[in-house]
């Protein structure tokens, strides 16, 4: 019986070891689902926000455009290399469409596809 004295501690100790890594594998999953959750609510409020901006620009049955509205002076690559700052400052932009956390506006430019 003297040999067998120190073979209760090795055990827990053993499983002890093995329940903490079961338990910081889990809080490092969780940690991950937390990040891919929030890039999910991001994608989601910036696509609510891009469709509300072009329901706002259009207005209700496409009555708030007109043909007039259109700038024919810049073409889409123009507008695409415009930095948010500089795309916002054009003179002919909305304003913010949008409310809560989410800023959009809009821009109508003609040969978008």
């Amino acid at each position: 019986m003297q040999t067998q004295r120190g073979a209760a501690l090795v055990v827990v100790l053993s499983m002890l070891a093995g329940s903490l890594m079961l338990g910081l594998s889990g809080i490092q999953s969780s940690l991950i689902d937390e990040r891919l959750a929030g890039n999910y609510k991001a994608a989601t409020e910036a696509q609510m926000g891009a469709e509300q901006a072009i329901s706002a620009g259009w207005g209700a049955n496409g009555s708030g455009v007109s043909v007039s509205d259109f700038d024919a002076t810049r073409t889409l690559s123009e507008v695409e290399a415009y930095s948010w700052s500089q795309f916002t400052s054009l003179s002919d932009v909305s304003a913010n469409a949008c409310s809560g956390n989410i800023v959009c506006h809009y821009y109508y430019a003609q040969g978008w596809q």
